[in-house]
């Protein structure tokens, strides 16, 4: 998979994704799931390079809650948005057009407010809306969404057949992950190309877990090809991350994909899982050999994150 960098956001797309692709559910997800469960999660991260999974009520709830308490506060004017803007941290509301141009010559058009594992145990509530269901519902997404990555992490791996634990071990922390709720508002009838939604990109962590309330999202498959991404109530795309990438030697690769623009008012939520603060990400050495050697440096996440970050500014 190419990283950021190299991947040509004016690459058309190429269709929709097969109703065949399989859609895990959450129920199977116990104790990282059925061997079969493992094999299909290998083969649905080999051959497209992302997984779809189906969530219970639970989840839908706290999702659903989520969005409304979204429309809310992104409905208000900016004056009042201001008021929790996201300033030096990682915390806080982004208008539209701030966004970090992933690739050179382009405008994201989205607004975000970004919530930190500093921002969900109260160190910053000044971070906040004053509208106290926007913060208890973004708290019980977080919580949800946080505790779907373990069973999944625990898949992933059993597909890779490394220890079962490995990734949910070291992914366990919450310190450095991200919840992002994102606004992409409704398009004009015409646009320029390099007038997106976000620009193609690869995420930087180790898996996110995305919800989308209308289409928009396009994925790019392991084969180069874009397709564009099943909206469904009750499903959740799961994109593999750059630390994901390097930890296989790129026998997984991190999912490109982008956000085009389109005539309808589009929300999503987005919950990056991190790598632990700290920890050294260096491709395993089960993935190593003679054939194919490591071919990605030893970083750790907070580094990664940062030069990227840095790169996508630089545009």
């Amino acid at each position: 998979m190419p990283k950021t960098e190299l991947l040509n956001f004016k690459d058309p797309i190429a269709g929709q994704l097969q109703e065949s692709c399989p859609v895990i559910r959450v129920r199977d997800l116990v104790a990282g799931g059925p061997p079969a469960l493992a094999l299909a999660a290998r083969d649905a991260c080999r051959t497209q390079g992302f997984l779809l999974v189906e969530f219970e009520t639970d989840q839908q709830k706290a999702i659903q809650r989520t969005v409304a308490s979204m429309r809310t506060f992104f409905a208000c004017n900016n004056r009042i948005k201001s008021r929790v803007a996201i300033g030096d941290g990682r915390n806080g509301w982004t208008p539209s057009g701030q966004e970090p141009a992933y690739q050179p010559g382009t405008i994201s058009n989205v607004e975000s407010f970004d919530v930190m594992s500093t921002l969900i145990a109260g160190e910053n509530d000044a971070k906040w809306p004053e509208n106290a269901e926007f913060r208890h519902a973004t708290i019980d997404c977080w919580n949800s969404l946080f505790g779907l990555a373990g069973p999944l992490l625990e898949l992933i791996a059993n597909a890779l057949e490394i220890a079962p634990d490995f990734l949910r071990k070291n992914c366990s922390t919450r310190t450095l992950n991200t919840l992002r709720l994102l606004r992409y508002p409704p398009a004009p009838r015409a646009v320029n190309s390099s007038d997106v939604g976000i620009a193609a990109h690869t995420d930087f962590e180790c898996i996110s877990l995305l919800y989308q309330t209308a289409p928009g999202l396009e994925l790019r498959d392991v084969n180069g090809r874009w397709l564009d991404a099943p909206t469904a109530p009750n499903r959740l795309v799961i994109l593999l991350g750059d630390m994901l990438e390097t930890w296989t030697n790129g026998y997984l690769q991190a999912t490109g994909h982008r956000v085009r623009r389109t005539a309808d008012e589009r929300f999503s939520i987005v919950m990056f899982i991190a790598v632990n603060e700290g920890f050294r990400v260096e491709p395993l050495a089960q993935f190593v050999s003679g054939d194919r050697p490591a071919a990605y440096s030893a970083t750790d996440q907070r580094a990664h994150t940062d030069a990227e970050l840095a790169r996508a500014r630089d545009r």
